[in-house]
């Protein structure tokens, strides 16, 4: 959804053509970030896949634009490396024709970077001294994932913005908030995202009502708690259906809520665990693969120290399910689900 939009608003954010941008003599210049490599890795894959430059000669047409993808390479995913300013560099050396790019290593970064239509880079990494040193503005930045994204985070890009240029916030602030660990620094108002501030300040927000992923059940919970009951499904429930939904004794459905009240959360290692959810969990998942031995179960949380006491948990109900398996008194699979946090 949100990546999605964010691969396509640059070209809009300058541009005419409905959704494309329509360019004669200057290209604009356009910086793409987020607040993660992930985040940031797809919406570049996305631009890469769907030109936005249309030429008003040569027959039209829709024309990829040159990125270049700042960062650590390590941090870059597989597709990505060929945008890396690394790689791009490492290239133009080995072409016989450019002449190993003149001027060294320092002056072919700096001219890669100043030729690109888009440059990436996560939101820290819009402070890095390669910009400072190819003096560039934009003419529009892009910020994906900018829920997530603190203030002072949000200067940094916004350094590099031309004057009279376009910012664009993607993100969605009812959902993920800036991570701050810092009681100080939330209380000095860090905890709060640029996006948040400017939605309470009745800057014109575009929302996306409609949702492809959900079981028309599961999203009914979000829109009536979340967004005043404006989201809408692009999918119906017969689209998402899985064998548990049609046996209404088994308990589970689409959504189903499980209360376990026994107050036994504990601290472990500077994180959290509950070992009664993590039983219940466990119970659970070996009570659907008793019924359904082919089905995918992910488990998420946050917390390191749940990770490890679900696991634990699985362990003890599929050695369980194994004594019983062997003495003919009851069936299990066996299989374990998986922890995720």
């Amino acid at each position: 959804g949100c990546s999605k939009q964010a691969a396509g608003l640059p070209a809009r954010t300058v541009g005419v053509d409905s959704q494309h941008v329509t360019f004669s003599t200057q290209r604009p210049r356009l910086l793409l970030c987020a607040q993660t490599n992930y985040a940031l890795d797809e919406a570049v894959e996305r631009v890469a896949s769907h030109g936005f430059f249309r030429r008003r000669s040569h027959g039209g047409g829709w024309e990829v634009p040159s990125i270049v993808r700042l960062g650590a390479p390590e941090a870059l995913s597989h597709a990505i490396q060929r945008f890396s300013l690394d790689a791009k560099c490492a290239a133009l050396a080995r072409d016989p024709y450019s002449g190993g790019g003149g001027g060294g290593k320092d002056a072919m970064r700096l001219s890669l970077i100043r030729s690109a239509d888009v440059v990436g880079c996560t939101l820290s990494g819009a402070g890095l001294r390669v910009l400072d040193e190819a003096d560039l503005v934009f003419d529009a930045i892009v910020v994906d994932e900018a829920s997530q994204a603190t203030e002072p985070q949000l200067l940094v890009v916004l350094n590099r913005l031309a004057k009279g240029g376009t910012l664009v916030l993607v993100g969605d602030h009812k959902q993920l908030p800036p991570c701050c660990l810092s009681p100080r620094a939330a209380a000095a108002g860090t905890s709060r995202s640029a996006l948040e501030r400017f939605c309470a300040l009745g800057v014109p927000v575009r929302l996306l009502s409609i949702q492809y992923r959900m079981h028309p059940h599961i999203s009914a919970v979000p829109s009536l708690r979340f967004y005043g009951g404006l989201l809408r499904n692009g999918v119906s429930a017969e689209e998402r259906q899985a064998p548990w939904h049609a046996n209404i004794t088994s308990g589970f459905g689409p959504l189903s809520w499980h209360d376990v009240s026994s107050p036994c959360e504990q601290r472990a290692d500077g994180s959290y665990l509950n070992h009664a959810e993590a039983e219940r969990v466990a119970a659970l998942a070996y009570e659907l693969l008793v019924h359904w031995p082919n089905v995918q179960i992910v488990v998420l949380t946050p917390y390191r120290a749940q990770v490890v006491e679900l696991r634990s948990a699985f362990d003890r109900h599929r050695a369980v399910a194994g004594q019983a398996g062997d003495s003919g008194g009851g069936k299990g699979s066996g299989r374990r689900g998986s922890g995720g946090g």
